[in-house]
């Protein structure tokens, strides 16, 4: 059975999907649940591009709480031109891609 982050995850996945947007999620875990390499954690769970720019997404429950790996990479896509969003519903993905 789904996460309760999980069932977000698709929840955005399917909006994306609708949209006909590019994205992909992210799997920085082998199936034993380790790292796959130490730069990819805290990787945000959804990237995609929109209209040309980087988006990063890291989905979390309404009481879930980023990591500081997760917060470091979205300092790093915003210090490239990128946006990062901690988002924890269809509805705060929309208002933060204004779809």
């Amino acid at each position: 059975m789904a996460t309760p982050e999980g069932l977000i995850q698709r929840e955005i996945r399917d909006l994306l999907d609708a949209k006909g947007l590019f994205y992909w999620r992210s799997q920085p875990f082998n199936k034993h649940g380790h790292a796959v390499e130490k730069r990819m954690l805290g990787i945000p769970d959804i990237l995609l591009l929109f209209k040309g720019h980087l988006i990063g997404l890291e989905v979390k429950t309404p009481t879930g709480k980023p990591s500081p790996e997760q917060l470091a990479w979205g300092r790093d896509i915003e210090a490239n031109g990128g946006s990062f969003f901690i988002v924890r519903s269809v509805d705060e993905v929309i208002e933060a891609l204004k779809l």
